[in-house]
């Protein structure tokens, strides 16, 4: 299926309209729905995008985490079927060739996971094995399962649309979401002392290295994006955070997400286990 229905929130731009129109149109010439009808929303800015994101989630009752509200553009399957969102305002300034790479990466979601089995996700036995053996309570886990899920989702992702040629743009996209960031060298200080925050903290470094995974092996640069992006940890822990995601999604099964989640949750466990003998429990 190569229709969608684009849906205009507010005073946008013909300029992106016509680039979200023809970016789609480009993507799915070569990425199929699979007969899954897909909407396209434009707003204005991120207050009209941000209040019409919480209406829809206590509409379906979502309560996965909010990792940002400054994204350069959003899939969910709340409804069953794909929605991408996109808000005229957080893209302002932002290169090109970013934007085109964020909504394609989006694209790819809505042709891999544009399905609500895949946001009502059941803990897997590692998690729940993970949850006794660190005495952590219900609501940590599901973060966790939430942040290994949308790593796994975007390195499939990544997988189709290199394999579709779709390369320049991702690899700009890639550079982009491995800048650095000052509020992730605070967190890690804090995590020097906890195992708890230290495992969610690796869990959310996890999403954009598994993004660029399948791309690892085409260039050295995104060696040195993710070296430079987490330079505050020590050259070991980011050799074993790239080995560990190496070996993990080596390990992935091609269209069999679900799978792929409980895999990255089994080698996760292991991987946090072993760092739980080298870190102190809650500050201890």
């Amino acid at each position: 299926m190569r229709d969608f229905i684009l849906v205009v929130k507010g005073e946008v731009s013909e300029w992106l309209i016509r680039k979200v129109n023809l970016t789609v149109s480009e993507t799915l010439e070569k990425i199929d729905l699979i007969n899954k009808p897909l909407s396209v929303h434009l707003f204005k800015d991120r207050e009209t995008m941000l209040s019409y994101i919480l209406n829809e989630r206590i509409k379906y009752g979502v309560k996965s985490p909010v990792l940002s509200h400054d994204f350069l553009a959003l899939h969910d399957a709340w409804t069953g079927k794909p929605r991408i969102m996109v808000c005229q305002e957080n893209i302002t300034h932002k290169p090109l060739k970013v934007f085109i790479g964020a909504l394609r990466h989006e694209i790819g979601h809505a042709s891999l996971h544009g399905d609500l089995k895949y946001y009502l996700l059941k803990v897997p036995a590692p998690l729940v094995s993970m949850k006794q053996m660190l005495k952590l309570n219900e609501k940590y886990i599901f973060t966790l399962l939430y942040l290994l899920s949308i790593a796994v989702k975007d390195f499939e992702v990544t997988s189709l649309l290199v394999s579709k040629e779709f390369i320049d743009d991702q690899l700009e996209l890639i550079i982009y979401q491995l800048k650095p960031e000052r509020e992730e060298r605070n967190i890690w200080s804090l995590a020097q002392g906890n195992i708890e925050v230290m495992g969610l903290f690796l869990a959310y470094t996890l999403k954009p290295i598994f993004c660029s995974l399948p791309l690892y092996m085409k260039t050295r640069l995104i060696d040195k994006c993710i070296r430079k992006s987490y330079s505050y940890m020590s050259n070991e822990m980011i050799d074993r955070v790239i080995d560990f995601s190496i070996k993990t999604t080596n390990r992935f099964l091609e269209g069999e997400t679900l799978k792929n989640i409980s895999i990255t949750s089994e080698a996760f466990n292991s991987f946090l286990l072993t760092l739980s003998t080298e870190v102190p429990m809650r500050g201890g």
